[in-house]
């Protein structure tokens, strides 16, 4: 059957039937006629279709009660007849897709415009959920570890919930992506994903910058009259995440906290001004101990703190890398890609301080490598031989001592680059592709970290 165009007619009169199917026989649509609401059901089960036309009159159930049954199975475009509009206004409050209503007999121009409009939503719906399966393919935590199977399960039911949601765990442990995967999973899934790094705020004005350029934080104030929208009126019916949040210094967190407040002020007192914004957080940081020490605002905490999630490390997890590797192979469409014993033994033996985007970053290299036609079966052990001895040499040339954590890290992160750019013979352009970069993001970066290479 072809899910397009394809229609199936509820009604159990004659004469209205026959006029349906010789119109839709006429257009090239395939149909099914369920002449009760149980084989409606049936049909709906198993079946895909772009169109539902049903009648106001059945002989075992009510159209309407029929409908919301229909619609809790799948969410296909629904036209009834004119009979039923009286009936369908109770259900201005439920969530349905009422494309229109036909009259008897049928106006064959009218039927053909509601149809072909039902026809084309149903397209771009098949076409967005599998865009939407794609992301969730994409950001979805890999592995058949304990840990893992408990986060997917956690993540999935966080997802059905609207409620602030904090991430926590080692820089690259994948908390970006678990706040991806519970916007995917959640009803704002068509809506807007903004992220918001806390780390790169500098003097920027935070409260123009998050609530944009008209409003000011008191009770009188309306989101509604933004004439340069901030962060929070851009996610509106969407996610916001507050990248790294333990970031934000003292008078940020203020202004955060007064936002948070204020927003919920707001809905009691305009609910027509309301702001939608599901607002999750991460951080790599020990938050708890940063409001023990007075430097993160225990009420901010606990506002952000309603869900907390903590992301395994990559170490604690070691069974789920040969997980992740085959995957990242197989999106790169080198499935056949596979490591023996020893290699395996090799990637759990390391032991991976940049977690996850470090696997990713060292399966890219690998991939690079390949495409560049100069690395076979023995290179690439080669290549996983060297990764603990480097490992250890690393750790031990990282003169940390009296360093801030946010130091540590960038350490790291200019040893990670300044390898990039040499395995890539100091061109930009294949070092952005190798660690899936921007390339103008990756230029800032290197200059930031003032890493030299040469112009490409």
């Amino acid at each position: 059957m072809n899910k397009n165009h394809s229609v199936l007619i509820i009604s159990n009169d004659n004469e209205f039937n026959s006029d349906l199917q010789a119109h839709f026989k006429l257009k090239g649509w395939q149909h099914n006629t369920a002449l009760s609401g149980n084989v409606a059901i049936e049909y709906v089960r198993v079946n895909d279709y772009a169109l539902i036309i049903l009648d106001s009159q059945l002989p075992d159930i009510d159209s309407i009660e029929l409908l919301k049954l229909l619609q809790s199975i799948k969410q296909n475009p629904v036209i009834m007849s004119s009979e039923a509009r009286i009936k369908a206004n109770i259900l201005e409050n439920e969530k349905s897709q009422i494309f229109g209503f036909i009259t008897k007999p049928i106006d064959s121009l009218i039927l053909e415009n509601i149809s072909n409009s039902a026809a084309k939503y149903f397209r771009l719906e098949s076409d967005y959920q599998g865009i939407r399966n794609i992301l969730l393919d994409e950001n979805m935590p890999e592995g058949d570890s304990t840990a893992v199977k408990e986060l997917r399960q956690k993540l999935k039911r966080i997802g059905q919930s609207d409620s602030r949601v904090s991430i926590l765990g080692e820089s690259g442990a994948g908390k970006t992506r678990a706040a991806r995967y519970i916007h995917q999973l959640s009803e704002r899934a068509s809506g807007p994903f903004f992220i918001l790094d806390c780390r790169s705020l500098g003097n920027l004005n935070f409260e123009t910058f998050l609530l944009g350029g008209s409003n000011a934080m008191d009770s009188n104030s309306s989101f509604s009259a933004v004439s340069e929208k901030g962060k929070m009126a851009l996610a509106h019916r969407g996610t916001l995440v507050l990248k790294e949040v333990g970031a934000l210094n003292l008078d940020q967190q203020s202004i955060l906290l007064k936002s948070i407040e204020f927003h919920a002020g707001l809905l009691r007192a305009k609910p027509e001004t309301k702001l939608d914004v599901r607002i999750i957080s991460t951080s790599s940081e020990n938050l708890q101990e940063k409001t023990r020490r007075g430097i993160f605002r225990e009420d901010l905490y606990f506002r952000l703190n309603v869900i907390p999630v903590y992301m395994p490390s990559l170490r604690n997890r070691i069974s789920d890398i040969s997980i992740i590797l085959q995957s990242i192979f197989r999106k790169s469409g080198l499935e056949y890609i596979k490591f023996n014993d020893s290699s395996i033994i090799q990637f759990q033996e390391f032991h991976w301080p940049g977690n996850i985007s470090q696997l990713e970053y060292f399966a890219h290299l690998i991939i690079l490598k390949i495409k560049e036609g100069i690395c076979g079966d023995e290179a690439i052990e080669q290549l996983i031989g060297g990764l603990n001895k480097n490992g250890v040499e690393l750790m031990k040339s990282l003169e940390w001592k009296g360093k801030s954590y946010r130091d540590r890290i960038l350490q790291l992160e200019r040893m990670v680059l300044e390898s990039a750019i040499s395995d890539c013979g100091g061109n930009i352009t294949r070092a952005a592709q190798a660690l899936k970069m921007d390339r103008g993001n990756l230029s800032k970066k290197l200059k930031s970290l003032s890493i030299h290479t040469k112009k490409s």
